[in-house]
């Protein structure tokens, strides 16, 4: 996610606009529930004075674990460059390996089309760090697993300047779909942002400018404490056929742009994944 190398995460495309319903809902099945919040109520949401979330809830996590307890399950690494991955300060804090990509995941698994996902970030090193959320994902990794990696995903980041976006990996390559770029985004190290990203799958009929096909995808950053931004900061729609009529689980991704001496982490917290549905 930072390409220039494949998730260069100069290569994703922007969205934005308020929320745009599915017109069939997404079955649900529950994966994981750690005690922070269960049932179908988005209470996260709705205390920090944004919208509510309608659809069943998939996963969710708070990490509310002693320091350097591992990531609880189901999220387990995929491919070798996960240095570190536990949690600290009941939040979950990941590391890459430094490589010529550096970029470090966790996977969880799951078999959803269209999901709305809201989670908190923080950047330890905001200059060199950025961090990705995958929906539709297949459990792979780039190009070193089999499967090859695969998604659809929200990368906000910093190293290139304060930056959300939108990207699909398909045959283990990440690629942008749309980035939008603002300093007013800020993203500073150490300062705690929270992310609502959603996924849905083509409206009724197809999105008729891309011949029918199409997934919708969206997202904002806002930070911590302020208001949740009443539109989608990037709206936009992909076709990319391998991701079409896909399904799968969920990923976390922490990049960085360093090739050597990474000790910087990216922090997450707070995370609900909830089916989309029509109200």
């Amino acid at each position: 996610m930072g390409t220039v190398p494949v998730f260069c995460r100069p290569n994703l495309i922007l969205v934005s606009a308020w929320i745009l319903l599915v017109a069939s809902p997404l079955r649900a099945t529950n994966l994981f529930f750690d005690g922070f919040e269960v049932g179908s109520v988005c209470a996260w949401s709705a205390t920090a004075g944004g919208p509510p979330c309608c659809g069943a809830l998939l996963l969710e996590e708070n990490f509310a674990l002693p320091d350097g307890a591992a990531w609880p399950a189901p999220w387990s690494p995929s491919g070798n460059e996960v240095a570190v991955a536990d949690v600290q300060q009941g939040r979950g804090r990941l590391r890459p390996d430094p490589s010529s990509y550096s970029l470090a995941r966790m996977v969880a698994p799951g078999s959803s089309s269209a999901a709305e996902v809201l989670f908190t970030l923080i950047l330890e090193d905001a200059g060199t760090q950025g961090v990705g959320f995958y929906t539709r994902q297949n459990g792979g990794y780039l190009q070193q697993t089999n499967p090859l990696g695969q998604g659809y995903a929200v990368f906000v980041e910093a190293f290139r300047g304060p930056g959300i976006g939108l990207w699909y990996e398909a045959e283990g390559v990440e690629q942008s779909i749309q980035i939008l770029f603002d300093d007013d985004l800020g993203l500073q190290g150490g300062v705690p942002y929270r992310v609502r990203y959603r996924l849905e799958d083509p409206p009724p009929g197809g999105a008729p400018h891309l011949g029918g096909a199409g997934s919708h995808l969206m997202a904002r950053v806002w930070p911590e404490g302020s208001p949740e931004p009443a539109i989608w900061q990037i709206d936009v729609f992909d076709a990319e056929p391998a991701l079409q009529g896909a399904t799968g689980g969920f990923a976390i991704d922490s990049w960085s742009n360093r090739t050597s001496d990474i000790t910087a982490h990216t922090l997450i917290d707070d995370l609900q994944i909830f089916a989309v549905c029509t109200p």
